[in-house]
């Protein structure tokens, strides 16, 4: 598959490569992405950042790959790197906050099922709601600006 062989080409392994793919199956998406766009974003990450940045910023976020390379091109490196960054932070903390907002859903729907009064179900979900939202932010802001200071 063109795809696939574009994409192992932007990594060391095989399983870096795989893992890349774990993390964002658009990017072997023919109506999305194309393999010439996979090896033009590698080449112009790699000559803006370095072999080794690069391969940090395609490991943070494999969609970078996907994107339009000209857009990509007129963007600065500290930008790149911080979208990474950001994305990752976003990507580590989605599962637990997936989680928790399936139990908000599950909390709201109690009232319709007869558990628990809407009133008091409303009181919980609305600020939980609040606070996950907040949590989120500041803990992919927190990540990211960690992030890329080890950068």
């Amino acid at each position: 598959m063109p795809l696939w062989r574009a994409l192992r080409g932007c990594y060391p392994s095989d399983e870096a490569a795989l893992t890349a793919l774990t993390a964002n199956k658009g990017i072997v998406t023919p109506w999305v992405v194309s393999p010439s766009t996979i090896t033009s974003n590698n080449a112009l990450l790699r000559g803006m950042l370095g072999k080794q940045r690069a391969l940090n910023v395609i490991t943070k976020n494999p969609g970078v790959l996907a994107c339009d390379p000209e857009r990509l091109a007129i963007s600065s490196p500290q930008e790149i790197e911080a979208v990474a960054s950001a994305t990752s932070a976003v990507g580590r903390a989605s599962t637990p906050l997936a989680f928790a907002a399936l139990a908000l859903f599950t909390l709201a729907l109690l009232p319709s099922a007869g558990v628990m009064d809407a009133e008091l179900a409303g009181s919980i979900v609305r600020p939980a709601s609040g606070a996950i939202g907040a949590t989120a932010f500041f803990a992919a802001l927190a990540g990211a600006t960690a992030a890329q200071r080890r950068s």
